[in-house]
């Protein structure tokens, strides 16, 4: 399952990504990568504790379950 639900904040030249779990749906925040970079990542919701494998564009985050759950 995919989280489709993103926004970008700016903070001066920093960008943030806001995200939802693709588990519990709660908001994620991370730094979103600069124009023409791509971050891969497996990280742990602190929400729910579940992997999600995660894609970081510099305008969108794809977030992907990692289990059958």
């Amino acid at each position: 399952m995919r989280s489709h639900k993103n926004t970008v904040q700016t903070e001066g030249d920093d960008f943030s990504l806001s995200y939802h779990c693709p588990y519990c749906q709660q908001v994620l925040l991370s730094r979103a990568p600069y124009k023409n970079e791509v971050w891969e990542s497996s990280i742990c919701c602190h929400h729910c504790e579940m992997i999600i494998y995660s894609i970081f564009y510099h305008n969108r985050v794809d977030a992907f379950r990692l289990t059958a759950n």
